[in-house]
């Protein structure tokens, strides 16, 4: 018992520090059963060849305690005790050890299983926390980009628009043309805020691919990038193996965002688009999804744009998955994102 409760209340020195100072009293508890059974083993045998000092057999069983006794009674007595009960102790000795170091071993390692389930429960629990704190950290970083979007685009459209429609029916008396061309600004504006309101929807959705393979979820986004400036962008895809649904988010969430800066900002003709898997020359490397996209506007200042919610975003995006994400607006703008593909292989 005492064994068995060390092990739950010290450390590995402590546990077998115990069990080696119970280990050296045992002798000292198992002694006089021992030197008990060696008394009645003579008594019930008769020994004739040894004879206890100080003790008398008598003929009808019984014995006599007396004080006088020979020294070869004590040599005999001494050397059947050797042969005997040191045998025995030897033996019970080697066996309580045996016994003790497997009762030390189990108990260790069920002490210690019992530990790691516990350390890996509230393990589990903390990483739950930190992806509940995590994602809505995101979320809430990423309604705050969306209301941002809505607030400079679609509120400006439909102020605009507001006051067209007020000059409309200011001119809709006197000058019908005049009235004519408002209606049309009006019209107009009502297409882009449309076009805005549709843009900030998809945003919000929890499945941005809508459960289409990666590649014709990307191609989709080129075809409505096309269909809503013009543009024709060239794709490059080179995707030689699956990655993990994270890995698609992540890409198809930055090139969406890269593709709205340009329509609102670049003043493009031209846009590139490259995904491609890379890997290093030695085998069993980890291989590396590479995005690219660059255009050929008129770029900007990345000290002016630190603040930004679509580059923070893209860049945090990026970082998330261990990857990087580089922007380079030398001659229009250059958006490059690297994610390592951990556990896959080529």
């Amino acid at each position: 018992m005492v064994v068995l409760r060390s092990c739950l209340l010290f450390g590995q020195v402590g546990k077998w520090t115990i069990a080696g100072l119970a280990w050296l009293v045992y002798p000292f508890t198992l002694a006089p059963f021992l030197a008990l059974w060696v008394v009645v083993q003579l008594a019930k045998d008769n020994l004739e060849s040894v004879t206890i000092p100080g003790l008398t057999i008598l003929p009808d069983g019984g014995a006599r305690l007396n004080l006088s006794f020979n020294p070869e009674q004590v040599q005999q007595f001494a050397t059947y005790m050797q042969n005997t009960m040191l045998y025995y102790l030897a033996d019970a000795l080697l066996s309580f050890g045996l016994i003790l170091i497997f009762v030390m071993l189990l108990v260790n390692s069920l002490v210690n299983e019992r530990q790691g389930r516990r350390k890996l429960a509230l393990a589990h629990a903390q990483l739950y926390q930190y992806s509940v704190r995590i994602e809505d950290h995101a979320t809430l970083q990423e309604r705050t980009r969306i209301a941002r979007e809505i607030h400079d685009s679609l509120g400006h459209l439909l102020t605009a628009q507001s006051v067209v429609l007020e000059n409309t029916a200011l001119s809709l008396k006197t000058n019908s043309q005049e009235a004519t061309a408002f209606l049309e600004d009006s019209k107009r504006l009502g297409a882009e805020a449309r076009r805005e309101l549709r843009q900030a929807i998809l945003m919000l959705r929890s499945d941005p691919l809508k459960g289409k393979p990666f590649e014709t979820a990307i191609a989709d986004l080129t075809t409505e990038f096309s269909h809503t400036t013009g543009i024709e962008p060239i794709l490059e895809i080179n995707l030689p193996i699956q990655f993990p649904d994270r890995y698609q988010v992540a890409i198809y969430r930055i090139l969406e965002e890269a593709l709205t800066n340009i329509q609102k900002h670049s003043e493009a003709t031209q846009v590139t688009i490259k995904l491609a898997i890379q890997a290093e020359a030695t085998d069993g490397a980890t291989p590396t999804l590479s995005a690219q996209i660059a255009d050929n506007g008129k770029g900007f200042s990345l000290h002016q744009n630190q603040t930004g919610f679509g580059l923070q975003g893209m860049k945090e995006r990026a970082e998330s998955l261990g990857g990087t994400l580089q922007i380079a607006t030398e001659s229009g703008c250059r958006v490059t994102v690297s994610l390592p593909l951990l556990g896959a292989t080529l």
